[in-house]
């Protein structure tokens, strides 16, 4: 509440114009001479989280918050684990592309990578609980339902008999043409769909390549299009992967850097530095000496002069530079965070945004191999399914191949559904409309972080 300079009782609304003024004011690219912008931005966003849900608004009056839920950014595991697939989600298509596409492969790996550092889901000796076996399992799972809902989608088109199907056609094909436009908006929307009717064209192709041409050369050189393309994908991802570990490793080394230089900064004060503080605890006056002490919590028990006061403070600081020096040390040996200097901080966030990029680039070639791996499998098994008659896997396969050629000329009708936007604000912008979604809010596939900013910049100004 203090941090959104709100009452207890605020309304919903209250808050919420509370919290785009604030934002407004504290947003780091507005300060950016504030080294403590980027965690008073944050710590705003967690304050707005909390009191914007009824649920977690209702516990925090009752219970505050401790310091493990503090540590966690207010979130248990589970709930960590579904904001980050959510975030994918989010980030890739959103709703309208799940029933195509399910859960990404990857947003599975980072569900299990948010567990383990959680320690939700780590092994008695710490290790990591990543199963290879489990995530097999769940892509299996994840390409039979695609199978499901591709042969549901189908079914219209491909099931009846001969003059019923000639006639659906053209209701299938307006069925079509509204799934490109309504997918068309969604952030990322063309290269998905793009990804999306290559595996479908391609799938068909083959299908209907070895049913019905000469010795089926059709399919056989479908098939070659298909293993050239799945091959181009893995060259691109193995690219970019490497540049990304090479942000990671950069980034790893300028960390290092700034504990080494923030362990080496805690030099010992000097003799004449001593002297100095010794005599400026004396020039105060004893009520403000005992003031200090008891501040600290220090024993003052027998202490009748200023001198004594003063001793009992300076030994105080001498044990506070220890703390701080022992700290230093003993997190550079445990691996642990180092409290870093206002300009290496500064370093480390310039390098991260220089590396999203890169890293958003990578995000965005496996995700695309991740869909037409699994389309492959899923329109395999739609085609090759023996409990329907030979007649109906043909129409389904003609369906498929009318579905995958619409998709695959499909263009992008914002710039984030082109994947024209910067990897900051798309971050940005889909990590708001997550918490959005997390509260409960209305998301559209269509919301973008440009609609979003000009919102806020326009209730806060009211």
């Amino acid at each position: 509440y203090d941090l959104l300079a709100i009452p207890t009782d605020a309304s919903a609304g209250e808050i919420k114009k509370a919290y785009y003024k604030q934002a407004r004011k504290c947003h780091p690219d507005r300060n950016p001479d504030d080294p403590e912008a980027h965690q008073k931005f944050q710590a705003l966003g967690e304050a707005y989280r909390v009191l914007s849900s009824d649920q977690l608004r209702a516990y925090y009056d009752k219970h505050g918050r401790d310091d493990e839920d503090a540590a966690k950014g207010g979130m248990d595991a589970e709930m960590q684990m579904e904001m980050a697939k959510m975030f994918f989600a989010v980030m890739f298509g959103g709703d309208k592309f799940e029933p195509y596409i399910g859960q990404l492969g990857v947003s599975n790996v980072v569900d299990q990578l948010v567990s383990d550092a959680t320690g939700a889901s780590a092994t008695p000796e710490g290790e990591s609980g990543l199963d290879l076996d489990e995530i097999k399992a769940t892509q299996h799972k994840r390409e039979v339902q695609c199978a499901v809902d591709l042969a549901e989608r189908l079914r219209p088109l491909a099931e009846g008999d001969i003059m019923e199907r000639v006639n659906k056609e053209t209701a299938f094909r307006e069925f079509v043409d509204k799934e490109v436009a309504e997918m068309s908006r969604s952030t990322y929307g063309q290269p998905l769909m793009h990804a999306v009717g290559s595996a479908y064209t391609l799938q068909a192709q083959i299908f209907l390549g070895n049913e019905t041409s000469l010795l089926g050369i059709d399919g056989g050189i479908a098939s070659m299009k298909q293993s050239m393309r799945q091959k181009g994908h893995y060259f691109d991802v193995a690219s970019k992967g490497y540049k990304s570990i090479s942000a990671v490793k950069s980034m790893s080394e300028l960390a290092e850097e700034a504990k080494m230089e923030a362990v080496k900064d805690l030099e010992p004060p000097t003799e004449d530095e001593l002297k100095a503080k010794y005599e400026s605890y004396v020039a105060m006056t004893i009520k403000e000496l005992r003031g200090m002490c008891n501040e600290a919590e220090l024993d003052t028990t027998g202490c009748l002069e200023k001198a004594d006061i003063a001793k009992v403070l300076m030994k105080h600081d001498e044990k506070l530079f220890h703390d701080r020096l022992t700290a230093a040390t003993d997190g550079m040996d445990a691996g642990e965070g180092v409290e870093m200097s206002p300009e290496a901080q500064k370093k480390m966030q310039d390098a991260m945004e220089q590396s999203l990029p890169t890293f958003l680039e990578t995000m965005v070639a496996a995700s695309l191999l991740d869909v037409e791996v699994t389309l492959k499998a899923a329109g395999k098994k739609v085609l090759d399914d023996t409990s329907v008659e030979k007649e109906v896997r043909i129409s389904r396969a003609r369906g498929m191949l009318m579905l995958g050629e619409a998709m695959s000329k499909a263009m992008g009708a914002t710039p984030a559904a082109r994947g024209e936007i910067e990897a900051k604000n798309l971050f940005e912008g889909t990590m708001m409309k997550t918490m959005a979604k997390a509260q409960g809010q209305e998301v559209h596939d269509d919301d973008n972080v440009y609609d979003i900013h000009n919102q806020a910049e326009a209730e806060a100004a009211e």
